[in-house]
C-alpha cells in the first residue's frame, strides 16, 4: 500500500475512533437507548425508519405510510425526498435492532462528515496533520453536536455538501475539465439528508465560489458550475419534486419562527454553559436559554478561531472561505437582530423598530420564504471555520518545524481543547450525551398478534411529545394510530380529534376505528387522566408512563 493511501485510511480511522470517544458516555446502552433529548425528534425518526424496513419485508409502500393517519395513512414523499435521514438505519434494521441501527447510522453520517472534510483538505492543503484537523472541527462543530442532540439526524448529513464543496473547488483547477460531472452528481447527495441543505449550504456556497471564479477570470470554471448545477438541479428534481407536488396537494400547518430560530450575535462567542469552564458566563444562558436552545448554537470556538485568524492574516487563498464564513454569520442572524437574548429595538425620529437585516430582505424571494430557521445557516459556519482552521495549522505547523515530532503532541493537545470547548452537553461537569429509552412494554408487545384492534388512540392528541412517543409504540405494537405525523403537526383533521378526546365515546371511536386508547401519563393533566378513567374505566394496564385502555370488550 502506498504512504498516501495508508495516511488516507489511517483519517478514516481516526473519524470512526472519534466518534466513538466521542459517544463514549452512551456506549453502555448503544443497543437500548436512542441518542437524543427527549424533547428531540427521535421516537418520529425511529418510527420512519422502522416504517421504511416494515414496508419493504411485508410488500407495501415505503412512501405512502399505514401506520399513521388511520385510516388513510400519510403520503410519504418527505421520505423519499429526504433518504438520508432514514438511510443507512432501515438497512441496519435486517441484522440489528431499532435503537442499535438508529444510532450506528449517526456514527455513519458523523465520521462521513469528518472523513469528506478531510479529504477536502488534502484537496486544498495538501497537509495531513492540517486536512485532520479539518475533519475533527466539523465532525464535532456545536452546531451539529445541537442539531444531534435534537435528533434532527438528516440534518447532521452534511458529508454530501462537503461532497458538492469539493467538486465546485475541482471546477477550478484547469486540467479537471470532467469537473462539472462530479458537480451535478454531488448536489443530489448535497441535498440527501435534507432538501433544506439546497438553502442553506449549496446555493451560498455555489454564489461565493462562483464569483471568486469571476474575481479571477476564470470564465472556463465558471461554464463548469454552470453546467453541472443546472444538471444537477435536474437530478436533485428526482427528490425534490415529489415533495413539492405533496404539499400543493395536501394541506399542512404553516408555522413560522424566523425569530425565535434566528442566531443571537452573542451566541458565536456563547459555549455552552453547561461546560464547568463556562459555567458562570451569563450571556450564554441568556443567549441560549436555561434548556439548550438548538437552533441557537454557533459557538466559534477560542482555537479554532485563533487558527482562523492566523490563516486570514497570513493565507489570502483562505480569505475566500473567510467569506464563506462571514455570508453564513449574517444570514444565521435572521430578519432582526438580536443581542443577549432579546431583539433589538432603535427609535428613529420617535418610532421603535427593531433593526432590519439582510436576511429579511432576501426570505421574501421565491422558494426562500418557505425557510423558517435562517439560524441553520451556521451549518456553513461550521464548514468555513473548519477550513480556515486548517489552513492556520498548516501556517503554524511549518513555523514550528524546529519541533520536530514535537509537534504532533502540540496538534494533540490542540484538538483535545477544540474538543473540549465545542462539547455541547455535560452532566456533572463530565460530558454526556443524552439518551432516551425505548418504551416497549409487554402489553404492546401483545397488542401486535391482536387481529381485532383496528387502530389507536393516544392521548393527549395536542402534545407534540405524546404524539410522537405514540408513533414510536407502533414500532412495538404495530398497530395503525389515529394520529402522527411525517414531520412537525398531524394533519389529522384537529376538530376529529378534539371530538375524540373531548368525548372518549366508546361509540364514536370505534367508529373511528379506535379499539385502544394510550394515554401518555407524562405528558396529560390530571383532569385528562381523570376524564379518561370516568369515561373508559379500569385501565386494562397502567404504570407510571402509560395508562391502556380497549374501547369494547374489555
Amino acid at each position: 500500500m502506498k504512504p498516501i493511501h495508508r495516511q488516507h485510511g489511517l483519517a478514516c480511522l481516526v473519524m470512526v475512533i472519534g466518534v466513538g470517544a466521542w459517544l463514549f458516555p452512551m456506549l453502555g446502552v448503544f443497543s437500548a437507548q436512542f441518542i437524543g433529548d427527549p424533547f428531540g425528534d427521535a421516537y418520529e425518526y425511529a418510527h420512519h425508519i422502522w416504517w421504511i424496513h416494515h414496508a419493504l419485508t411485508h410488500a407495501q409502500n415505503p412512501f405512502h405510510v399505514e401506520t399513521l393517519a388511520y385510516p388513510n395513512g400519510l403520503g410519504g414523499a418527505w421520505l423519499w425526498g429526504n433518504p438520508f435521514n432514514f438511510a443507512p438505519a432501515w438497512m441496519f434494521l435486517y441484522a440489528l435492532p431499532l435503537p442499535t441501527a438508529y444510532n450506528l447510522s449517526i456514527v455513519f453520517h458523523l465520521a462521513l462528515n469528518g472523513g469528506t472534510m478531510y479529504w477536502l483538505g488534502w484537496r486544498l492543503l495538501g497537509h495531513f496533520p492540517s486536512a485532520l484537523l479539518m475533519g475533527i472541527v466539523f465532525m464535532l462543530y456545536p452546531t451539529t453536536q445541537a442539531h444531534l442532540i435534537a435528533s434532527h439526524v438528516g440534518l447532521i448529513a452534511l458529508w454530501g455538501a462537503v461532497l458538492w464543496m469539493i467538486a465546485l473547488e475541482n471546477t477550478t483547477t484547469r486540467s479537471h475539465r470532467w469537473a462539472w460531472v462530479w458537480v451535478a452528481l454531488a448536489l443530489p447527495l448535497a441535498i440527501g439528508g435534507s432538501i433544506q441543505h439546497l438553502i442553506f449550504l449549496v446555493i451560498p456556497f455555489g454564489a461565493i465560489w462562483f464569483i471568486k471564479s469571476l474575481h479571477a477570470r476564470q470564465g472556463w470554471a465558471m461554464r463548469r458550475m454552470l453546467l453541472g448545477g443546472v444538471i444537477g438541479l435536474g437530478l436533485a428534481l428526482v427528490l425534490i419534486a415529489p415533495i413539492l407536488q405533496e404539499r400543493t396537494t395536501t394541506p399542512t400547518n404553516q408555522e413560522r419562527g424566523d425569530v425565535a430560530y434566528s442566531t443571537d450575535l452573542l451566541a458565536f462567542v456563547a459555549p455552552s454553559f453547561y461546560n464547568p469552564l463556562f459555567s458562570q458566563l451569563t450571556y450564554a444562558r441568556n443567549v441560549l436559554g436555561e434548556v439548550k436552545n438548538v437552533e441557537g448554537t454557533a459557538y466559534l470556538g477560542i482555537l479554532a478561531t485563533c487558527l482562523a485568524g492566523v490563516a486570514l492574516f497570513r493565507v489570502p487563498p483562505a480569505r475566500w472561505w473567510g467569506a464563506i464564513v462571514v455570508l453564513g454569520m449574517i444570514l444565521a442572524l435572521g430578519v432582526f437582530l438580536k443581542w443577549n437574548g432579546e431583539v433589538i429595538i432603535v427609535a428613529i425620529d420617535g418610532i421603535s423598530s427593531p433593526i432590519l437585516l439582510p436576511w429579511g430582505w432576501v426570505s421574501r424571494l421565491p422558494l426562500l420564504n418557505i425557510v423558517r430557521t435562517p439560524a441553520r445557516f451556521n451549518f456553513l459556519v461550521g464548514a468555513g471555520m473548519a477550513v480556515l482552521a486548517g489552513y492556520g495549522a498548516r501556517d503554524v505547523w511549518h513555523g514550528l518545524k524546529r519541533l520536530g515530532r514535537g509537534r504532533w503532541l502540540i496538534g494533540f493537545a490542540v484538538v483535545m481543547g477544540i474538543a473540549f470547548e465545542y462539547q455541547v452537553m455535560w452532566h456533572n461537569h463530565a460530558p454526556m450525551i443524552p439518551t432516551i429509552p425505548t418504551l416497549e412494554r409487554d402489553i404492546f408487545l401483545e397488542l401486535r398478534d391482536d387481529p381485532t384492534i383496528r387502530a389507536v388512540f393516544d392521548i393527549p392528541y395536542d402534545h407534540l411529545l405524546a404524539t410522537k412517543d405514540g408513533m414510536f409504540l407502533v414500532t412495538v405494537h404495530h398497530k395503525p394510530v389515529i394520529g402522527g405525523q411525517i414531520t412537525r403537526r398531524t394533519p389529522v383533521s384537529e376538530t376529529v380529534l378534539a371530538q375524540l378526546q373531548s368525548t372518549l365515546s366508546p361509540d364514536l371511536l370505534q367508529q373511528y376505528g379506535a379499539d385502544m386508547v394510550i394515554l401518555h401519563r407524562q405528558w396529560a393533566t390530571p383532569e385528562l387522566e381523570a376524564h379518561a378513567v370516568q369515561k373508559l374505566g379500569t385501565a386494562l394496564y397502567e404504570d407510571e408512563r402509560f395508562m391502556v385502555w380497549r374501547t369494547k370488550g374489555q
